[in-house]
């Protein structure tokens, strides 16, 4: 069953250190022959400082007693290495391995480095060969000692970053040496950290907590109460998202720790849907179990599946761990998965049927009619269903299920005490990370390129400086007086120095400082810019020429080897004369030229072989015509790119995701300037791909979805299910705009929804995309802002009518400052555009609510208007599922 085996998928997230046990399991269950498994170890090895056990393997492998000269030389250059640490960090180690002297020591880090200076001449550079030290024996396979050390490095380390490396470091001894107990401290500590800290990338963030989900594994799967804690960890919503987003064969442990859990909790219906949603995205028999027995109901599919989830499980080294009993080997979990499987087939196979014959029932368990009668009793107690066993025709009769207000008051509040942990715990993370209002929140522009995850080489992509996005938002912020003149003028001068704009930057030096002149370094700078696009015009000329000659143009196929065969053939065109077309048009779009720049990057790429050059090429076009406001174009660029992103493998799905990001920021310039934009955004950003994303990396992007839904003409059925995200990201991002939504829809605040629509109206004024502005004669609008008052007051009258049963029209009228007449025909007409059952009653001047019947046919029109756009998802997703489907 080497098919289902993820130690590829594991292994990338794990320290090499960690994936030996891997290796073990896999070499003692024989997946794949020992020559390959010793391979890999040994591969391994060579990267870490276990010489020895890395001589023992090639011994085993090529059967025979002599090893490498160049592994004899590792070996004493390892020794001496270790010998020279031990040196420099014995002063501390000795000073540690004294009881008498370690009581000096206090639980102030400042006084201890003080105090340890003083007295024993040890300071930060003994303290900084400790952890050196500490490093090289855990490399050496001194896990004892390693952590040892570490953990006194810890004690004594004042640098965040390096004392949170000692913990990834001792966590790792700590899981070798299967002291699953301080495991799970160092785990819970190590979580702390990274739930709290603050990254430079919320990605490396994401990064932090799969890497800490896979590491748990080990401990999970060992600890007595591993499989609670793998659902408690495993299904926060931040690290769910993670699952979804980078590491969805994760879903194979979490899917397992709910079968096998005794108890059935709250969040195993969410987790179904998540099952569901993310069928084609990861799939193997234990995640298929579940979709068949509670999505499918296809029973006996599922009993398929079952056999497939016990090969599934006695080849993972996690859940197929072993205890030796006697001469026998048992795996445990094996026995208690099936149990509990088959108990949730007939469970949900009861609560679907009115009649069961138990006949049938007892021989697919391979039952006698006594012991089958008893089982069949002991589930029905135990499920809590209501039914009767029928001895003289050998069924069992289903009672109609009527809901227990009681037990449902009970299900709903079992979980208090953890959902009120996990609100405060939100609540601090949100109000630690919260950063201080200023310019610079908005112009990180300078995040250090290893801090990036950049999935090409393109010129676009490699910095931040070269994306449209600031540019436009600082003439915008500049416009409406948001920040001092000098500081908006400042940050164009510190963009416009990553650009070949010259001139321009030399205009706004002049504009800052009010003066003529200009700084010496920018004269020199534009000698160079104007020498450099001499050059590269001059090198791309050839093929300039031949793009510009229609009777030339036309021998062109779409075939492009034959193109490229044929240039090289007829006019002396080859690869070094198309790469020159690609840096000229490049430097093109960086002079500010984007027009020649769009037209260059156009014909690159109809000749371009090379997908990552191609794909950087498409984003150049891109922000070329984003800044020429070809909206159009632009609009077509766009769905271009996303589906060669949603298509293409990536090196990791971090890459992916980040795309995703860039992508969703850039198409804001599109949506909210193209006229069909409104409801595109919502069919680009509501995907479950992107809207995973943006909860993981950008949630400050809800503001644009909330608005689009609000503005939309229609209503659409992923209104309700963007609701529920809204309610759930309120601790991770809020402004008045999500806030608006969720006291409508979630707190039912009607006065707290009034003063939040005036809050959204600055929110709006003040915001590059939302805020923009029409010219009508002597007069500027923002339609966006008014058209978002008037549905947003719809949006609370329309809630506030479905919940009240009779309505005031004085007060109605005076907030919405109307008088008798008009407010009349605008609640009339509210009442029949939101389809509301209602009379208005002129006598007490109030409108009067009937009781909401379910209207079957409406129902009907509702479920299926969106069956088009579904299907199409689906199939989408099917094929690109079946692109990225690697040959088995």
């Amino acid at each position: 069953m080497a098919t289902y085996d993820l130690t590829p998928r594991i292994g990338p997230n794990l320290d090499r250190h960690l994936v030996f046990p891997l290796l073990e399991f896999l070499q003692e269950r024989q997946l794949y022959p020992d020559e390959q498994i010793l391979k890999a170890k040994i591969e391994l090895l060579n990267k870490t400082n276990m010489v020895d056990y890395a001589m023992d393997i090639h011994k085993s492998l090529y059967h025979t007693d002599d090893v490498p000269q160049d592994m004899v030389e590792r070996r004493v250059e390892v020794v001496a290495r270790l010998k020279a640490l031990e040196d420099a960090a014995a002063p501390l180690v000795t000073f540690l391995q004294n009881p008498n002297a370690v009581q000096e020591l206090r639980a102030d880090k400042q006084y201890n480095l003080q105090m340890l200076n003083d007295r024993y001449q040890i300071g930060p550079d003994q303290i900084e060969a400790l952890y050196q030290y500490a490093k090289f024996q855990f490399e050496c396979g001194n896990y004892s000692g390693a952590a040892d050390y570490l953990y006194q490095y810890r004690a004594l380390c004042t640098n965040s970053e390096r004392s949170l490396s000692a913990l990834w470091g001792k966590l790792a001894a700590e899981i070798l040496m299967q002291n699953w107990d301080i495991a799970l401290e160092e785990l819970n500590r190590l979580k702390e950290i990274i739930d709290s800290k603050s990254f430079s990338s919320p990605l490396n963030q994401v990064q932090s907590r799969i890497w800490l989900m896979h590491w748990s594994l080990f401990i999970f799967f060992n600890n007595d109460n591993g499989r609670t804690q793998i659902i408690d960890l495993f299904n926060q919503d931040k690290y769910l998202n993670a699952i979804q987003t980078s590491a969805p064969h994760l879903l194979r442990y979490l899917a397992t720790a709910f079968i096998v859990n005794k108890r059935r909790r709250p969040q195993f219906k969410e987790f179904i849907k998540v099952i569901q949603q993310d069928q084609c995205s990861y799939k193997d028999p234990i995640t298929e179990f579940l979709a068949c027995v509670y999505v499918n109901y296809e029973f006996d599919g599922a009993q398929k599946k079952m056999k497939e989830c016990e090969e599934v499980i006695l080849n993972d080294p996690f859940l197929g761990k072993r205890v030796e009993e006697g001469n026998f080997s048992t795996v445990p979990l094996k026995d208690e998965f099936l149990e509990n499987a088959r108990l949730f087939i007939f469970e949900t196979y009861c609560r679907i049927h009115q009649r069961i014959d138990m006949g049938v029932l007892f021989e697919k368990l391979n039952l006698n009619y006594e012991e089958g009668e008893r089982w069949i009793v002991n589930l029905i107690r135990n499920s809590k269903l209501d039914a009767k066993i029928d001895s003289e025709t050998g069924t069992v009769i289903m009672e109609p299920n009527q809901p227990n207000v009681y037990e449902q008051l009970i299900d709903h509040t079992k979980a208090l005490q953890g959902r009120t942990y996990k609100l405060v715990g939100q609540l601090l993370e949100h109000a630690q990370a919260q950063p201080a209002h200023n310019l610079t929140v908005i112009l990180v522009f300078d995040t250090k390129p290893e801090t990036r995850v950049n999935p090409g080489n393109g010129y676009l992509r490699s910095n931040p400086a070269y994306r449209p996005e600031p540019r436009q938002a600082l003439s915008f912020l500049q416009e409406r007086q948001l920040y001092p003149d000098e500081q908006i003028l400042k940050a164009k001068i510190e963009l416009l120095n990553k650009t070949n704009m010259v001139d321009y930057a030399m205009d706004i030096h002049k504009s800052l400082y009010h003066t003529d002149d200009v700084p010496q370094d920018m004269v020199e700078r534009r000698v160079e810019v104007v020498a450099r696009l001499k050059a590269l015009e001059d090198a791309a000329a050839p093929l300039v020429n031949f793009l510009q000659n229609p009777n030339a143009v036309q021998e062109l196929r779409a075939d492009k080897q034959y193109n490229l065969q044929m240039l090289n053939d007829r006019y002396q065109i080859g690869p070094d004369q198309i790469e020159a077309l690609y840096q000229y048009a490049k430097f093109q779009f960086e002079c500010g030229n984007y027009s020649g720049a769009a037209d260059y990057l156009y014909q690159y790429r109809a000749l371009c072989t090379n997908s990552e050059r191609s794909l950087s090429a498409l984003w150049g076009k891109l922000a070329a015509e984003i800044l020429m406001q070809n909206w159009d174009i632009a609009l077509e660029e766009l769905n271009r790119l996303k589906e060669i992103i949603d298509s293409k493998s990536f090196s990791s799905p971090l890459n992916q995701v980040q795309s995703r990001i860039w992508l969703m920021h850039w198409s804001l310039f599109i949506f909210f300037n193209h006229d069909n934009g409104r409801t595109q955004i919502i069919d680009l950003f509501n995907q479950d791909k992107y809207l995973n994303a943006i909860q993981t990396s950008a949630p400050h992007l809800l503001r644009y979805l909330a608005t689009a839904f609000i503005v939309n003409k229609r209503r659409r059925p992923q209104f309700k299910e963007f609701i529920k995200v809204i309610q759930q990201d309120q601790c991770s991002y809020k402004d008045p705009i999500t806030e608006f939504l969720a006291c409508v829809y979630v707190n039912y605040e009607f006065d707290g929804a009034q003063k939040k629509m005036k809050e959204c109206e600055e929110v709006i004024l003040n915001d590059p995309f939302l805020g923009k502005r029409v010219e009508e004669g002597n007069f500027s609008t923002v339609p966006l802002k008014d058209e978002f008052l008037e549905n947003a007051r719809l949006f609370i009258f329309e809630t506030y009518c479905r919940i009240h049963q009779r309505i005031d029209m004085g007060v109605l009228f005076e907030k919405l400052n109307l008088n008798y007449e008009e407010g009349e025909r605008w609640i009339v007409n509210l009442i029949r555009n939101s389809k509301l059952d209602a009379k208005i009653d002129s006598e007490t001047g109030t409108v009067v609510m009937e009781p909401n019947r379910p209207n079957v046919y409406e129902q009907l029109i509702d479920h299926t208007k969106a069956l088009q756009g579904r299907t199409y998802k689906l199939v989408g997703q099917l094929l690109e599922h079946a692109q990225a489907q690697p040959a088995r």
